[in-house]
């Protein structure tokens, strides 16, 4: 974990603007960009330039109330603690999930000098499953530390203390289908317990099937039945009336299956 404040002499104490860019090869592609403003209002913007109308965004402002925004439609506004000196506590202003098809789709170029921090994750570190990787930006009183999702891996963390509250940005990653790269051992811990439940499902099924194929089972009862004849061809059946042990319910219809001529 990172940390910049005022006293680092990296950020400026009236603002922050910093990013989230995904490092592709020689390409840095922006994610998220926040910004705090000498008001105290906190903005995290998704970059969209292919279509200037939509400019979507989560905002908290001075007076406590959050909001998203997109295409200039205001939605899910809430009040909340005011971002001053007075917050307590820990609130998350967005969390969003990542793939790592996503920056070069999206394809907008970070420039660093544009920032006062860029917050950099190689795509390697990037999952290609949606989601299991996560942007998550947080507001905090000084040394309290938000909640993550149980069992997250933190990517990167930086912490900005420019101004209280502090504000959070943590990438990190939940768990899945994981190949660990130290000492080259994999947790396949959820794949297992995929298999697991796939393997008993199988089991019960069969176990099924076997009980109503059984002549014991339950599902065979001793009734008169009007038993299909073929002898004339499917056109003119005949139904000689046999008491037997025939099953019904599932059974039944493999019966009748059973009795139905090939050709």
């Amino acid at each position: 974990m990172q940390t910049l404040g005022a006293s680092s002499g990296q950020v400026n104490p009236d603002s922050l603007y910093a990013a989230v860019a995904v490092r592709d090869g020689g390409d840095l592609f922006l994610v998220i960009s926040i910004r705090r403003r000498a008001s105290g209002d906190v903005y995290v913007n998704f970059p969209r330039d292919h279509d200037p109308t939509w400019k979507p965004h989560t905002s908290v402002h001075a007076s406590g109330q959050r909001h998203q925004k997109s295409f200039n439609h205001k939605f899910d506004v809430k009040h909340r603690q005011k971002p001053d000196a007075s917050f307590g506590g820990t609130e998350n202003v967005v969390t969003i999930g990542v793939a790592s098809d996503e920056p070069r789709k999206i394809n907008k170029p970070c420039q660093a000098s544009d920032f006062q921090d860029v917050i950099e994750i190689p795509l390697l570190d990037v999952r290609a499953e949606r989601y299991l990787t996560y942007i998550s930006v947080d507001m905090a009183e000084p040394d309290q530390q938000p909640p993550l999702f149980p069992g997250a891996r933190i990517l990167r963390q930086e912490v900005f203390m420019d101004s209280v509250p502090w504000v959070f940005v943590t990438v990190y990653e939940t768990p899945g289908f994981r190949k660990e790269t130290q000492g080259g051992a994999e947790n396949r811990y959820l794949k297992w317990t995929f298999w697991a439940a796939g393997a008993a499902s199988v089991i019960g099924l069969i176990f099924i099937l076997v009980t109503l194929s059984s002549p014991n089972s339950s599902v065979f009862r001793s009734r008169c039945l009007p038993r299909p004849d073929f002898s004339r061809g499917i056109s003119q059946p005949r139904f000689n009336t046999q008491c037997d042990r025939v099953p019904h319910g599932f059974g039944g219809l493999v019966f009748v299956l059973r009795s139905w001529p090939s050709s």
